[in-house]
């Protein structure tokens, strides 16, 4: 439906007459002023944030890949962070899903582990982690995400052995 089917009577009898899609307190102005400041805020700060935090949580994870034998690939841009899990990091060979700890696959050890230690990941496909933080995370946080991953990849590689 578009504009003049909503709006001219020419067009469409059913078509709004003047004021009728009003209400209240629609066109608030202190509601406008506020999204207004609201996008402000989103385009001025938050989008920085993002790509700084991003950058450092990317460069972060980059360095503990090459520390590690079963993350063969990190990948993302700005908050959104692919890291993913591999059986042989020369080939990037995935884990079958017979290998399992405790009878869970890999991924699922790893974001339940995370998730005991406060840090929420996401699962991506079979044989990948997502770290996608709200946008004003600071570089603290990220730093303790940092610490935690590290430290539940380390467990989970002492198991696999």
């Amino acid at each position: 439906v578009g504009k003049a089917e909503l709006m001219d009577p020419e067009v469409d009898s059913r078509a709004w007459r003047p004021g009728a899609h009003g209400s209240t307190f629609g066109g608030n102005p202190v509601i406008a002023a506020a999204g207004i400041a609201s996008l402000k805020i989103i385009e001025k700060e938050l989008m920085k944030n993002a790509a700084e935090v991003g950058d450092f949580l990317k460069k972060g994870m980059i360095e503990i890949m090459n520390r590690h034998r079963i993350i063969g690939e990190v990948r993302g841009l700005g908050l959104m962070i692919g890291i993913e899990l591999v059986q042989d990091k020369k080939t990037k060979e995935h884990f079958p899903s017979a290998v399992t700890i405790n009878r869970e696959n890999i991924k699922e050890v790893i974001t339940g582990e995370c998730f005991k230690r406060g840090l929420i990941l996401y699962g991506a496909g079979f044989n990948s982690l997502r770290i996608s933080p709200p946008l004003m995370i600071t570089k603290d946080d990220a730093a303790e995400a940092l610490k935690i991953i590290e430290e539940v990849i380390t467990k989970v590689e002492g198991q696999l052995l």
